[in-house]
């Protein structure tokens, strides 16, 4: 499967779409970043903006917003499998 991603460095996009920003630090992050070391990930220099806390959205080309998922941490993330899902919704 195919689809343009877009990106906005402005961060305008992240701020409109109520995206978290903070640098906390909680039980699940240490976890998540102990699991994530235990398979050989380490992350590398940062990029961007440290504090975002970050999710994500899929919008069809009709505007109309199919999925959305907002980070409760810099660990947290959806699973793959819900991008797609939400993609397979406009075939």
């Amino acid at each position: 499967m195919s689809f343009p991603l877009y990106t906005d460095p402005s961060l305008r996009t992240y701020e409109a779409a109520g995206f978290r920003n903070g640098l906390q630090v909680s039980a699940g992050l240490l976890w998540n970043s102990v699991k994530a070391m235990a398979h050989g990930h380490f992350q590398g220099t940062t990029k961007g903006t440290a504090s975002q806390d970050g999710g994500a959205y899929v919008i069809d080309t009709d505007g109309k917003e199919l999925f959305r998922y907002i980070a409760k941490d810099s660990s947290d993330h959806p699973a793959p499998e819900k991008f797609l899902e939400a993609l397979a919704q406009k075939r």
